[in-house]
């Protein structure tokens, strides 16, 4: 079973962002992730996962997409990415 989560982003803002532009601060269960394109900043702010994580990375496939790449902190199989609101 795999120990990370993947969240793939796509789209042309992204022509121009260095990997190393990319910032991310995480905790045990959320995650922002921001970027600058074209003098805006561009934010994904999950602020609660559905499961705890232990770390953040990117990978780069193209100039268009951003692979966000969430080590999870135990094995098993999210269903959801965010924690439900019940």
């Amino acid at each position: 079973m795999k120990k990370s989560v993947r969240i793939y982003i796509e789209d042309d803002i992204l022509k121009g962002v260095e990997t190393e532009k990319v910032k991310s601060k995480w905790e045990e269960q959320s995650v922002r992730i921001s970027f600058v394109s074209g003098g805006f900043e561009y934010v994904l702010d999950i602020p609660k996962l559905s499961r705890e994580i232990e770390g953040v990375s990117f990978k780069r496939k193209n100039e268009t997409s951003l692979t966000v790449v969430l080590k999870k902190a135990t094995e098993g199989t999210w269903y959801e990415l965010k924690a439900s609101t019940d």
